[in-house]
């Protein structure tokens, strides 16, 4: 649980091989899997079969499929779903206390990721930052680890020392983040800040005069550093493939692409709504 908090989106084969571990250790040390569900809250048992429905209308698929080397070849996505549920039932019903752990491993993912972000920028002048992943991969798990520990500050009472250091490796986060060249992660940023804000607010554990000191430091540490001009050139370009993709001038853009695929399954799902669909 740490080696992946802390690594599972900049090295190569932690966090696949510490699922394959969870996997086969849940295996041998729940002996009772209908009393783990049990205890499960009705929105925990929505979610794992959310993700067991996902796996089987991958298996469904195969009704349509062409190519079977390649439904084959990519079936494996889908299966990481369904091994969720027996990792989840170890973790959250069969007693571990793994939440400093959880914790340790985001503390530590500061430094790393930026330390990686920094050493791919140097060897690669002119590249995205990334760690052994590609670097959309790297970006948002940087930024989901930020998101992590700043719903910890939120909703935990910490002492100042660890209030300090929890900031310090979120500032880290963002910063990788931001030399990844990410735009999906910054656009959780402002979601995941303003949630995060309200329940604050609401259940007073923070000021709003502390918040609106924060975000002026944070503009003002965006304005003065070099991700100023990363953010707002991304930000740009992403605008004008948006204006060349509605013009129909050109599809084949990082975001036109993506809107593309995303009009494509909706009409895919169209024509195969219960049996779906693959390649």
């Amino acid at each position: 649980v740490l080696a992946t908090a802390a690594a599972g989106g900049a090295i190569s084969h932690v966090a696949s091989t510490s699922v394959g571990l969870l996997f086969i250790v849940s295996l041998v040390y729940i002996r009772s899997w209908p009393a783990l569900w049990r205890q499960l809250t009705a929105g925990e048992q929505l979610v794992l079969l959310g993700f067991c429905l996902y796996f089987f209308s991958a298996v469904l698929s195969y009704y349509n499929v062409n190519d079977e080397h390649v439904y084959m070849r990519h079936l494996d996505r889908y299966l990481r779903f369904l091994l969720i549920v027996p990792i989840y039932l170890l973790l959250a019903k069969a007693g571990f206390k793994l939440f400093p752990y959880l914790l340790a491993g985001a503390i530590i993912s500061g430094p790393l990721y930026l330390s990686s972000a920094l050493l791919s920028i140097t060897e690669q002048v002119g590249s995205n930052a990334k760690g052994s992943y590609h670097h959309i991969t790297f970006g948002d798990m940087a930024m989901l680890s930020a998101l992590f520990m700043a719903s910890v500050l939120v909703v935990k009472d910490l002492s100042n020392a660890v209030k300090i250091i929890l900031v310090i490796s979120i500032l880290c986060l963002l910063y990788a983040s931001i030399l990844s060249l990410a735009r999906g992660a910054w656009l959780a940023l402002p979601f995941g800040a303003l949630l995060l804000m309200v329940v604050a607010v609401k259940y007073r554990r923070i000021k709003i005069r502390t918040i609106a000191f924060a975000l002026v430091v944070i503009l003002t540490l965006i304005v003065l550093s070099p991700a100023k001009d990363i953010l707002s050139g991304r930000i740009l370009k992403a605008v004008h493939e948006i204006e060349l993709f509605q013009s129909g001038e050109a599809a084949y853009s990082s975001v036109g692409s993506r809107l593309a695929m995303w009009h494509v399954a909706t009409n895919v799902w169209k024509k195969f709504p219960i049996l779906v669909t693959g390649p």
